[in-house]
């Protein structure tokens, strides 16, 4: 969490006056509150809470932030969004839902012309933790991480994660491997084969004997 951003108010004395009033400058600043990453319908979003300091309760209800995401590096990623509320949600950059709100793309992924969930390097970068900067005259920037790697709304459905696959990659709707190769499955048939023309031949063999002769 970021330390406190404070902007003072500066005051002008009135004429006649035997001193500035109010007596002393007064101090409205912001903090970070709860800044998370959440997991909706399969899909990452940053969660977000402004905490005012200084400020009038009448004033507060009224006030907004102009919000931008941050890569590690300082680029902005997303936005700058203004008014914003002070306590609410962004999709997480790199993130892409459908027309039900259900994800459909994440941060380091692309589907390519196979249908196949391939890396993707252009944005893999911001699963690393981003930083949320909001302005409401005074500012803060709080630190955000990608969701760890047991959410669902990290990466496509039924996708390893980057760096655990020697492939890397996988298809949608794609059944999963059973570790079954061609040879094995060929040695299990054959050996079915050989136990069911040994049933046959001991069965034979049984009724032939049992056969009274003539």
């Amino acid at each position: 969490m970021a330390g406190l951003a404070a902007v003072a108010l500066s005051f002008v004395a009135l004429p006649g006056a035997a001193g500035a009033y109010p007596p002393g400058p007064s101090e409205q600043s912001i903090r970070a509150g709860a800044v998370a990453t959440i997991c909706e319908n399969d899909a990452p979003y940053i969660s977000y809470e402004i905490l005012t300091d200084g400020f009038d309760p009448a004033e507060v209800e009224s006030l907004t932030a102009t919000v931008t995401v941050l890569d590690r590096d300082g680029n902005a990623v997303d936005g700058p969004r203004a008014d914003q509320p002070l306590t609410g949600k962004l999709l997480y950059p790199g993130a892409e839902v459908d027309a039900n709100g259900k994800g459909s793309d994440w941060p380091g992924w692309m589907q390519n012309s196979e249908g196949m969930w391939v890396p993707d390097p252009a944005d893999d970068h911001l699963r690393s933790g981003l930083r949320l900067n909001a302005v409401v005259n005074p500012e803060v920037t709080a630190a955000v991480q990608y969701p760890p790697e047991s959410e669902v709304c990290m990466s496509p459905p039924g996708a390893t994660p980057p760096g655990q696959s020697p492939q890397g990659a996988t298809r949608t709707g794609q059944l999963p491997d059973t570790g079954g190769s061609p040879s094995s499955i060929l040695w299990i048939a054959a050996a079915s084969l050989l136990a069911g023309a040994a049933i046959w031949a001991i069965s034979s063999r049984r009724n032939g004997a049992a056969k009274p002769t003539v």
